[in-house]
Formats: structure tokens, sequence, C-alpha cells
């Protein structure tokens, strides 16, 4: 963002002001999409592999989520709806009171209808993707988790504070294949729940 505003200076626009992202918006109504007022958004897929935190711990911080009475939203593209589909298929929610919820929508929105979705989410755990920095550019506080990407680069926007990653000696390799996958596979469930809960507190 910082790199791409900074070709403005030579005509003079000021970039120190704070960035407007301006994107489109749909008319989207919570209850007919059968999402509760209140929830946390869950985005498990990234366009590339090495990008994607194993699914089995997703499902863990998601088991949680759910036991502490949260409602979950699974978002993604239509390409990662299977991902989302096995994640919501190993988790029996029959025996949650209502409102609890757990609702995926994978492949089911369309860009201004993720946007308005995204717009009312307490918060956002995901990936380095495209839904990730489009949830920081509403405002939106991001669980991020990373890889083989450097946020220091290309981390959302105004909250690297909320950035887990695990250091390899590998790092930053950029890579869309890997044949060990130990920079995602080094984050564990209980560091990523630890900011989950500081994230519910706040």
């Amino acid at each position: 963002v910082e790199r791409m505003r900074a070709l403005g200076a030579p005509l003079r626009t000021d970039t120190g002001a704070a960035a407007e992202f301006r994107l489109p918006l749909a008319d989207v109504s919570l209850p007919a999409l059968g999402i509760p007022p209140s929830f946390i958004a869950v985005i498990p897929g990234a366009r590339w592999d090495t990008k994607r935190w194993p699914l089995d711990r997703y499902t863990e911080i998601v088991r949680r989520l759910l036991q502490r009475g949260e409602s979950v939203l699974l978002l993604g593209s239509a390409d990662e709806k299977p991902l989302c589909d096995h994640l919501a298929s190993a988790l029996d929610i029959s025996d949650r009171p209502a409102p609890v919820a757990l609702v995926n929508l994978a492949g089911k929105t369309d860009l201004p209808t993720l946007i308005a979705i995204l717009t009312r989410a307490r918060f956002i755990i995901a990936n380095d993707s495209g839904p990730l920095h489009v949830a920081t550019a509403l405002g939106v506080t991001a669980l991020s988790l990373y890889g083989p990407t450097d946020p220091a680069f290309v981390g959302p926007y105004g909250q690297l504070a909320n950035t887990l990653r695990h250091d390899v000696p590998c790092f930053p390799c950029r890579n869309r294949e890997c044949s060990h996958h130990s920079c995602m596979n080094g984050i564990p469930v209980e560091l990523v729940w630890e900011k989950t809960q500081s994230l519910l507190k706040h």
C-alpha cells in the first residue's frame, strides 16, 4: 500500500493522509443468508497451498470458538469450498444452543457480497489471502497466519501486531510448492487460540 501510494508523490498528493479504499459494497441481509448478527469469520484457504495453515488446526480453533458460544462463518472461493465443507463436516454443532451457529458460505459469495459480510464480522482469522487484505482495508480486526511470505513486506495493512508466523531458515521463500511446509506447520494451535482469546476480550 505504501509503495503504491508513493507513486502519487510527484503529483503532490498527500501520501501521509489516511488511506482510503473504495470497494464495491452489496446490499446484503445477513438473516437472509443464515448469518447470525454476531459472528467471527474464518477463512482457511489461500491461492497458494504453501500459505495454508493445516486444516485440522483450523478445525480445532473453530471447535473451541463454538464451545465458547461464538458463531462462526466460513468463507472462501469456489475452489476452496471443498476445504470449508471438510472443516464443517468434521464438527457436530447439533448440541449447541441457539443462536450459536456454524455457517458455510464458501463458494457462494461474489466480491461485493463478501465485502458486505466482512464489514460486519467481529474479527476474522485467515491466511495471507485476498479476503484478509480486504478485511484490513475495511478496518476489521484480523488475526493472520503467515508462512512463505514476509508480513513486513506484504502483511495486513496496519495490523502487523495481529500476525503470527513461525521462523524457519528458508523464510521467506515465496514458493508456491514445498516438500515440508515447516513454516505453516510450525504455528501451533495453542498460539493461535491464545491470540484469538485476546481478540475476543477486546
